[in-house]
């Protein structure tokens, strides 16, 4: 698994996933805090290093259930 681990830089406000997206990713978080938004794009949970998202869409084969956005480092 480690072999197809790649970098992935973002710019604030940047939407990593969006909601309804085929999921193919699975993110790890080393730095910076994402901002895990609701349909109404108010904030459902933030993440910060050491955390990780995108890996119920790819257990369960549907499409992305939130959003999720890089607010800052």
């Amino acid at each position: 698994m480690i072999e197809h681990l790649a970098p992935h830089r973002c710019l604030p406000l940047d939407s990593v996933v969006r909601k309804g997206d085929v999921g193919e990713e699975l993110y790890l978080i080393k730095n910076g805090l994402f901002e895990v938004l609701n349909d109404d794009d108010t904030v459902h949970r933030m993440l910060g290093a050491g955390s990780y998202f995108g890996e119920l869409a790819l257990l369960h084969g549907k499409p992305r259930a939130l959003t999720a956005q890089w607010r800052r480092t």
